[in-house]
């Protein structure tokens, strides 16, 4: 078992009209006749977008008047336009202490701040945007996206639903909301948001499904969400093909895959989890956490030697990662079980005996670890030790409580506590347990078989019954099996 958004983009926005006209010069100082025939000239190739021989002119033009803010405003533009950042930032500021026109220095400032990844003072320069035109609602948006930069989401979601309600009708608008309502826990809204910014055709697409994913399988939308996770993995997939991926593209590809794989476990569809971690791992071959959870959705699959051998090279990348060797000691027990299964002792007890030595190492690094202590509960059973194996037992409890208070939507926790609490003869406890379980994950066949089995031992035939009927639609062999021991034979 392990227990495992997208807050971090990287935005570039269009300046628009904000800046669409040569302003006046606002200086009571006049340029030099030959400064300001120069800056004419400059205007000419900047709305030509040639910035370099732009850039030039402007410079001589400040070189013969020095104080002269409208061509260090258009200095400053044209360094931006080229992406020379710093530069820009540096005139943008003579321009305004020699008293250029705040609102236009600010708009184009706050953008070659964002590009120069200084946020705050991006997010300073929009808040004094806003101040001087409140009903613009780009500058509302602008504002909103660096709020949420710099970790102020709940003003980032103020800023963008203004900008919003003011008319702003930039699809990528929408997405940013979905990112703040993500950060700050509103699961319905980001979800709206993010669907929104698809309809629109936002510039983000797969981190939009990524969103819309996530809002779903944190709300137990499970069906759901592996539908929004798999149109998440395609689009990004396409920006890779069509050569449009960012830095952050097999980042958020890899986290898809893990997630859809964690999805698919709660579904009951094993194989399928398997898939999609394998696909995870075609992005991050030696990810060693991805492995542990492969091992994991291996021996939920029944799919034991793979288990094993994706325990070990969990083992091999994570040696010092307790449930690397609880995942692999828990898949040598389900191998010793085959063997003792059929009555293959000698065999079967070499795998206990691998599956002892590695839990207690797993324990060495995890001291108390409920499920470590309760797969050795296990182990000692099959070798027919019943003072240790009652001892774990009775230790994998209080672990195992404390993992489901800590991690409460995670439904294997819950299965596991069962298992515990049903080895410990708390079968009142074990079936809450179960039935926390099938809460989350409802399609947890397993689950269904074992708390319909105790609710035979504690003499419920007609829940183990419903269990059993719930049974016939997720594991026809398991509820034969149950409906057996139901008819007492």
């Amino acid at each position: 078992m392990l227990r495992k958004v997208l807050t971090v983009f990287v935005a570039t926005f269009a300046l628009g009209a904000f800046i669409a006209a040569m302003p006046q010069d606002a200086s009571a100082q006049k340029p030099k006749k030959k400064a300001r025939r120069l800056a004419r000239q400059a205007d000419k190739m900047f709305n030509q977008r040639r910035y370099e021989e732009a850039l030039q002119k402007y410079g001589e033009a400040v070189a013969i008047s020095p104080i002269f803010p409208r061509a260090r405003f258009f200095k400053g533009y044209s360094h931006y336009n080229l992406g020379q950042y710093p530069l820009a930032i540096e005139e943008f500021n003579r321009a305004l202490a020699q008293g250029y026109k705040r609102l236009d220095v600010v708009s184009v400032r706050m953008e070659a701040y964002l590009q120069n990844k200084d946020y705050s003072a991006a997010r300073a320069d929009a808040m004094t945007a806003v101040n001087l035109k409140p009903k613009t609602a780009y500058y509302h948006s602008f504002l909103g996206r660096m709020s949420v930069l710099t970790g102020d989401y709940q003003a980032g979601v103020a800023s963008l639903e203004r900008a919003i309600s003011l008319g702003e009708r930039n699809a990528d608008t929408h997405y940013f909301l979905a990112v703040a309502y993500a950060s700050s826990g509103q699961l319905d809204e980001q979800r709206a948001a993010a669907q929104e910014a698809l309809r629109r055709a936002t510039s983000y697409a797969a981190n939009s499904w990524y969103l819309v994913a996530d809002s779903q399988a944190k709300s137990r939308l499970f069906e759901e969400a592996a539908q929004s996770y798999t149109n998440a993995i395609n689009a990004y997939i396409r920006e890779i093909e069509t050569n449009r991926k960012t830095v952050d593209t097999d980042r958020y590809l890899y986290q898809s895959y893990s997630d859809l794989a964690d999805v698919y476990r709660n579904l009951n569809r094993f194989d399928d989890a398997v898939t999609a971690a394998k696909g995870g791992l075609g992005v991050r071959p030696d990810d060693g956490l991805l492995h542990i959870s492969l091992a994991w959705y291996y021996s939920l699959a029944g799919r034991t030697p793979e288990a094993i051998l994706a325990g070990q090279k969990a083992v091999q990348l994570m040696p010092n990662e307790y449930m690397a060797h609880t995942n692999l000691c828990r898949a040598y027990i389900d191998q010793g079980e085959i063997l003792y299964k059929q009555d293959k002792i000698n065999q079967a007890n070499q795998y206990f005996n691998n599956a002892n030595t590695t839990c207690k190492r797993a324990l060495s690094l995890e001291p108390g670890d409920g499920e470590t202590n309760y797969y050795l509960g296990r182990s000692y059973f099959y070798l027919d030790n019943e003072g240790l194996s009652n001892s774990y037992y009775k230790k994998s409890v209080p672990g195992l409580v404390k993992f489901t208070n800590e991690n409460p939507d995670y439904s294997d926790g819950f299965y596991l506590l069962g298992n515990a609490y049903f080895a410990t003869g708390d079968n009142k406890n074990a079936i809450k347990a179960y039935e926390d379980c099938l809460r989350i994950a409802p399609r947890f066949a397993r689950v269904r078989y074992n708390l319909g089995f105790v609710y035979i031992k504690e003499g419920d035939l007609d829940n183990a019954r419903t269990q059993q009927e719930k049974l016939k639609e997720l594991d026809q062999d398991l509820a034969d099996r149950l409906a057996k021991l139901i008819a007492g034979e």
